[in-house]
């Protein structure tokens, strides 16, 4: 009896690895075909179109609003690393007179 219970469990152990060894084998040949599948979705990105003009020193000015209160004009700078917003706008923003 001893015998069958080791040459059953020495069955069962091969059975198990070939069971793995054949889902990796799957899952390798079909992770391209799924990545493909993914690669082949559009990406929508949302696209905007916000007005602005230019300023006589040709600087790019839009008009936004800050918490409802506005609109102000602000100049974009993709160069500076700071922001920088008038002190009457602020006083006004926050309420202040």
């Amino acid at each position: 009896m001893a015998d069958f219970l080791l040459f059953q469990e020495l069955i069962w152990s091969s059975c198990m690895k070939a069971c793995w060894v054949l889902s990796g084998f799957i899952f390798l040949c079909l992770a391209p075909l799924l990545l493909a599948e993914e690669a082949k979705k559009p990406k929508t990105l949302g696209t905007y179109q916000i007005p602005y003009r230019l300023s006589e020193t040709k600087h790019v000015i839009v008009r936004a609003k800050i918490n409802g209160k506005g609109p102000y004009n602000f100049i974009v700078d993709t160069v500076c690393w700071f922001s920088l917003i008038w002190k009457n706008a602020l006083v006004e923003l926050a309420g202040k007179k």
